[in-house]
């Protein structure tokens, strides 16, 4: 195998740390479960996580509520994504009837309570098809069989505009993929960026840490850009607060724009809530 700078010293690091925070790992080049590269959900893992949140789902309601996740409608990917994030973070989005004579009951895609009820997984160099060539992406995180994160690795002697620039690839190439996408992120060591689908690089934003020394403890190194926006950003409970608390759609001249917040946003609500539930005062 003829490694890379761009595999040695960006995407490696950024897969061990995810396996530090608990994700399964495959490698997508050498192990690809599935049918065909034209699908981008992971079917077994989505229906072995729906079944876990949802005891009471099986038979044909299973394979409607899979059904639903796999076929968006929609005219565009931003369209298709903003009915995606309704059908994961919305309680009564997706409902179905545990026997035929039961009130419908609410599915729940993602457990946001019980953070471990989950199925965390990256996958690296997987295939997906394309308009033109096929897309390549070099890291694709999900969460019960649905990528919410894409991760776009570059040589620290690389721009990280250029990780940006690849990103907005994909999303014209494999928009499909891009239905489910929660963050986008370009990693070059040196730099790490992150953004929501649509963003053009100059609404890209940087991750910065209030104090370091948490996670060198854990990266057991001085801990690069990436690091720390990787270890910020994909905690497991972190990356489900964002996605269920943080992550807006609002319409600007006519033009439906997705935002996540910056850090400090993140911190001070957090923060407030925190002083609020333990001081009753914020």
């Amino acid at each position: 195998m003829n490694v890379t700078p761009e595999y040695s010293q960006s995407e490696l690091p950024a897969i061990e740390l995810f396996q530090k925070l608990g994700y399964d790992y495959f490698d997508g080049a050498k192990d690809d479960p599935r049918s065909s590269i034209s699908e981008v959900i992971l079917e077994d893992r989505l229906r072995a996580s729906l079944t876990k949140i949802n005891p009471w789902l099986g038979g044909n309601s299973l394979e409607k509520v899979v059904r639903r996740l796999k076929n968006i409608q929609a005219s565009s990917l931003m369209e298709a994504n903003q009915a995606l994030f309704e059908l994961i973070t919305k309680k009564d989005s997706i409902t179905e009837k545990p026997t035929p004579d039961s009130h419908p009951q609410p599915v729940f895609v993602i457990d946001y309570d019980n953070i471990e009820n989950n199925d965390f997984l990256v996958v690296n160099q997987m295939k997906y098809k394309g308009v033109g060539n096929n897309s390549i992406p070099d890291i694709v995180v999900y969460v019960n069989g649905l990528p919410l994160a894409v991760i776009e690795a570059k040589s620290p002697k690389v721009h990280i505009s250029e990780a940006i620039s690849d990103l907005e690839y994909y999303q014209n190439n494999s928009p499909k993929l891009f239905y489910y996408n929660q963050i986008c992120v370009g990693i070059n060591k040196a730099q790490a960026l992150y953004g929501t689908i649509g963003a053009s690089y100059q609404h890209y934003s940087k991750f910065k840490a209030d104090s370091t020394e948490t996670i060198s403890k854990f990266v057991d190194r001085v801990p690069t850009a990436q690091d720390i926006l990787i270890y910020s950003l994909f905690q497991k409970g972190v990356l489900l607060d964002i996605i269920r608390n943080f992550t807006i759609f609002e319409v600007d001249q006519g033009r439906t724009i997705k935002k996540l917040p910056r850090y400090q946003q993140l911190r001070a609500v957090n923060k407030i809530l925190h002083k609020l539930k333990t001081e009753q005062k914020g």
